[in-house]
């Protein structure tokens, strides 16, 4: 029963008040008779054992024998709670238990014993987004006591992270914000609480990556410069490649064999297709340091020949991908005279050594743009026989002949 809070009233008046909310109190069906023993004795707690309340936190406090104030608070930035008559009483960092205790004490001006059972609805906190070269980016719900170790353990920097220069942005949506750079590198080796910072509800931190430092590779083999090469951080077998001046003539193109450093494994790449895939991290892999890249020699030299109905018949070198026998036409200067277009050949020998023949019918030019010439190919497309030459002399006496011949 609220009676201090009338000082207008006679001293008689205060005292009969007070004796009457003493023996309201202590009467069956009174505050103290009407709270269950169990929460007399200790709050019951609804989200975990000795866990605190935070900022933010959506509680229930039960004031027995006074609807009023018994309802839902929620905690305030600063960690309190405001009640009818008592105003603000700080709860942050309480557990439920000892919130109960720190209400009845505030209660205790205008009750006679109160009795306060708080729980925990929802957990609060501050919210704290984290993005950059961490594992595990995005909003997390922290403790408003948190600081920065607390999350950056949870979220897990990168192996490239530059933690000696984390950024953490203050202020919310609507407010001027601020960015602090803290050095949590010095905090992580020798414990400088200067790199380890409270966190406010709102904040940015940003893990920046480090900068790309270069690493050595070698590359062995058909390459135009082999040799030990300094490519930039996270270079791909492409990239050590072309520092090492591309395949050359002979290189088996479907021989590339790529060994990590430390590692006696050896992964078998196809350049054909490493270049038609260059951001495909499967078929062009990322090299670290101290990577082998070995190019094999082809078993068959990276040739092809052309004879008959062109106009530059001649042995060629193959160097481009899905090489076509439109290209190698158009390579030997086009089709000659008379081509036999239906009746070209390819004299083709593999690896294995057996020697194929191909036979083609090009009059249709997809046949020519769907043929892959393979290297050491020799293709030959057959020239038409030439047809007789008659003198017009003699041609203008036969006509002269028949003519005659058909008007007897």
């Amino acid at each position: 029963m609220f009676y201090s809070s009338l000082p207008f009233a006679g001293s008689r008046i205060r005292r009969s008040l007070a004796l009457v909310a003493m023996l309201w109190a202590i009467a069956p069906g009174g505050p103290i008779a009407s709270l269950p023993a169990q929460a007399q004795n200790q709050a019951q707690e609804q989200i975990a054992p000795g866990s605190v309340i935070d900022a933010g936190a959506k509680i229930h406090i039960t004031v027995a024998g006074e609807p009023d104030l018994s309802n839902d608070y929620t905690v305030d930035n600063a960690g309190n709670v405001t009640l009818l008559y008592v105003n603000q009483v700080h709860l942050g960092g309480l557990t439920p238990s000892q919130a109960s205790q720190a209400l009845a004490r505030a209660l205790a001006k205008y009750y006679r014993n109160p009795q306060v059972v708080v729980t925990q609805i929802s957990a609060g906190g501050i919210s704290v987004e984290l993005t950059g070269a961490i594992s595990g980016q995005g909003t997390r719900v922290v403790r408003s006591d948190s600081r920065l170790n607390d999350v950056l353990q949870q979220a897990g920097p990168g192996l490239d992270a530059d933690l000696a220069k984390v950024q953490v942005t203050h202020g919310q949506t609507g407010q001027t914000h601020t960015t602090d750079t803290v050095n949590y590198l010095s905090f992580l080796n020798t414990q400088d609480f200067s790199g380890n910072p409270l966190l406010r509800n709102g904040d940015v931190v940003y893990v920046p990556r480090r900068d790309a430092v270069p690493i050595l590779v070698v590359v062995r083999g058909e390459v135009a410069k082999p040799g030990r090469e300094q490519v930039p951080a996270k270079s791909t077998v492409y990239d050590a490649l072309q520092a090492a001046g591309g395949l050359v003539q002979d290189a088996n193109r479907q021989g590339i064999y790529l060994q990590h450093a430390n590692t006696a494994q050896q992964s078998l790449l196809n350049y054909d297709s490493v270049l038609r895939n260059q951001t495909d991290p499967a078929i062009n892999p990322q090299l670290l340091d101290g990577d082998i890249v070995v190019v094999k020699a082809a078993n068959v030299p990276n040739v092809y020949t052309i004879t008959g109905a062109v106009r530059n018949p001649s042995q060629y070198a193959l160097n481009t991908p899905n090489f076509t026998l439109a290209d190698a036409i158009g390579q030997a200067g086009g089709l000659g005279d008379r081509p036999k277009l239906k009746e070209i050949t390819i004299i083709r020998k593999p690896g294995n050594g057996r020697v194929q023949t191909v036979k083609l019918n090009a009059t249709d030019p997809t046949v020519q743009g769907n043929t892959i010439i393979q290297p050491g190919d020799n293709i030959n497309i057959p020239q038409g026989t030439p047809g007789t030459k008659i003198d017009p002399l003699t041609g203008i006496g036969i006509l002269i002949s028949i003519f005659g011949i058909l008007h007897r």
